[in-house]
């Protein structure tokens, strides 16, 4: 697929956030990332707390 104008530094998180934080139950966090040359990087699902969560989405941002 080609783009006619990439992305551009751009992050889109996907996660469940239904969940509870529970250790038991935890939720899913995963992203697709551009980057400013318009390389696209997929971070795939991981199970995670809401402070892992939010580290997640501070390491990528």
């Amino acid at each position: 697929m080609d783009f006619v104008s990439p992305q551009r530094s751009t992050v889109i998180f996907g996660f469940d956030s239904a969940w509870t934080d529970s250790p038991k139950a935890p939720g899913a966090i995963c992203a697709v990332a551009f980057d400013d040359h318009g390389q696209v990087q997929f971070h795939e699902p991981q199970l995670v707390s809401f402070a892992q969560a939010r580290r997640f989405i501070d390491e990528l941002r």
